[in-house]
């Protein structure tokens, strides 16, 4: 499943929009695209496995 969303900040008299496209990945894929950025994996932060940290290859 993906999802598209468009943000619109507003900050004071200053408005400035984000889009983007997200969608879930599997492990394997996850380890791919980190190893592409010269990443890997290190751990996950929490139990529910929506944030984690990388170090570098």
């Amino acid at each position: 499943m993906r999802v598209r969303a468009v943000i619109e900040y507003h900050v004071d008299d200053r408005v400035w929009t984000h889009a983007f496209s997200a969608h879930r990945i599997g492990d394997a894929e996850l380890a791919a695209d980190l190893e592409a950025a010269g990443l890997r994996f290190d751990r996950w932060l929490l139990e529910d496995r929506t944030w984690f940290t990388a170090r570098a290859a």
